[in-house]
């Protein structure tokens, strides 16, 4: 029974996972922010250079 438990608790104290998903899943989300504004700002200036090349007509 000792054997078990100093396995379980070494074995628990290596168990990286959940932060590097937690890592990876914050990483991705922030790329997501990224491009999201990215387009975003993109399609603002696209609106404004339209407008700017009808009024110059």
């Amino acid at each position: 029974m000792a054997r078990r438990s100093r396995y379980t608790e070494y074995n628990e104290d290596l168990n990286v996972w959940p932060a590097f998903t937690d890592l990876m899943s914050n990483a991705f989300m922030i790329l997501v922010l990224f491009l999201f504004l990215t387009i975003i700002i993109s399609q603002i200036n696209k609106s404004q250079i339209s407008k700017n090349i009808n009024q110059s007509v």
